[in-house]
Formats: C-alpha cells, sequence, structure tokens
C-alpha cells in the first residue's frame, strides 16, 4: 500500500498546500515587483513631464514628441519586466523552461489562429468609441509614420508597438504568469487576478485601463481553453495593429 493511501485526507491536503506554497510565494513576489516598478516609473514619468510643462506652453510639436519619448521608454520597461519574469522562472521550483514556451508558440490548428485574430478585432470594435474619445494622443507617432514610413525610427516604432510589445506581454504574462497561477488556483480567480495585474503594469504603456483588463480577460480565455500562446499573440497583435492604423488614419484625415 502507498503512503498516499494510509494517510488522512487532511494530512494529504495539508501536504499538498505546503508543496504548492513556494510556487504562490514566487508568483505574488514576482506581481509585486512588477507593481513596485510600474509605480515608480510612473511616478517619475508624471514628476518629470511636471517638470517640463513649459515645453506644452512653448510649441505642441515638442511636448508631444516629448510625450511619444516616454511612451516608447514605457513600452520597452514592459518588455524588460517581461524578460525579468521569464528569468525568475527559469531558476527554482516551479520554473518553466524556455523549451516549453517555444512549444506553446507553436500553432497547434488553424482555428485557433482565426479565433484570436477575430477576438483581436472584437476587443477593437468594443472599444473603439474609448480609442477615439482617450487613446489617440500619439499624434507626432502617427505623423512620423505618415511622414517617414520607412526610416529607421518609424520602422523601429512598427517591431516595438506591434511585435515587441504584444510577444513580450503573451510570454510573460500568459505564459508565465497565467501559466503558473492555473497550477494553483481555479481559473476565475486567476483570469480576474492577471487581467487586473495586466491592465496595471501595462495601460499607461500602451492602451488605456479598460481596454487593457478586457485584452486581459480575452487573452486568458484563450490561454485556459486552447493552452498555446500563439492566438492570444495573434489577438493582442491584431488589437495593436488596428489601433496604430487607427492613430495613422486620425492623423491623416484630422479627426
Amino acid at each position: 500500500m502507498q503512503e498516499s493511501d494510509t494517510l488522512p485526507s487532511n494530512t494529504r491536503n495539508t501536504r499538498r498546500s505546503v508543496e504548492l506554497s513556494p510556487g504562490m510565494s514566487k508568483l505574488v513576489a514576482v506581481s509585486l515587483l512588477l507593481c513596485l516598478t510600474t509605480r515608480e516609473a510612473y511616478r517619475y514619468y508624471d514628476r518629470h513631464l511636471k517638470s517640463l510643462e513649459h515645453l506644452h506652453q512653448a510649441g505642441q510639436g515638442r511636448w508631444l514628441a516629448l510625450v511619444d519619448n516616454f511612451q516608447t521608454g514605457a513600452v520597452l520597461l514592459v518588455a524588460a519586466q517581461m524578460f525579468f519574469v521569464i528569468l525568475v522562472y527559469q531558476f527554482g521550483r516551479n520554473k518553466i523552461a524556455l523549451g516549453s514556451i517555444v512549444e506553446l508558440l507553436k500553432p497547434t490548428s488553424r482555428k485557433s489562429l482565426v479565433v484570436g485574430f477575430l477576438t483581436g478585432i472584437g476587443l477593437y470594435l468594443l472599444d473603439l468609441p474609448v480609442f477615439w474619445l482617450f487613446d489617440f494622443k500619439a499624434n507626432s507617432s502617427a505623423a512620423q509614420l505618415l511622414n517617414d514610413p520607412f526610416s529607421l525610427k518609424s520602422v523601429g516604432m512598427l517591431i516595438l508597438f506591434i511585435g515587441i510589445a504584444p510577444l513580450a506581454t503573451e510570454i510573460g504574462f500568459r505564459g508565465v504568469i497565467v501559466h503558473a497561477a492555473l497550477e494553483m488556483s481555479n481559473a476565475a480567480v486567476v483570469i480576474a487576478w492577471t487581467s487586473l495585474l495586466f491592465a496595471y503594469v501595462a495601460s499607461w504603456a500602451i492602451f488605456n485601463p479598460g481596454t487593457t483588463v478586457l485584452l486581459g480577460v480575452a487573452t486568458a480565455l484563450l490561454y485556459g481553453h486552447y493552452r498555446q500562446l500563439l492566438p492570444c499573440l495573434v489577438a493582442n497583435a491584431t488589437l495593436t495593429t488596428l489601433f496604430v492604423l487607427s492613430l495613422v488614419l486620425k492623423e491623416l484625415y484630422s479627426f
């Protein structure tokens, strides 16, 4: 007879909770570090912009260029945070090997990719009024893409916003944080918690908080259903691409 068969159920449950506690501790520590670094970065951003308000009065173009530089830096910070998350989970207990993450990025079916694409379109249409009213503020970025689309700066911006940012956030959040959390908690708690965390960490750099929460919920559901990152990545990249195209259209037609 095995040992687990002779133990009382409450003893087995206690042992299981003890075994899971290091993984939960790591997850909580990573989440807190993400929140702290985001809070400090936002404080620096806000403090520095306030100290340079004279630029806003001196010229709208210079002010928008400065804001865009901060936004690019914010996206780079989010990417760096996701790299940190991946790095942490290469060591200790409950580690998620890079090989496992690569496997999650491999396509398994066309249907999952179509679902991811339609999810991105649906999120865009759902949030289009919010985009139009509150998110279209990076006008100099759109002007840069229109005036010199093949310059190194324009290409770099497109790669960063449409490629690197979605890839980094999907690997870091869905591939690591959501994956690890699903091993220790039920899906509803994981979706709620990780979506709010995602909104706090990523919304100041990319979308407004409401859009980011919805994106977090949708991609967490996609990951929970397919257990693959590619549908999540397709949804994220589709939403971001449509957002960038809308910025350019708004700048082009001045509405």
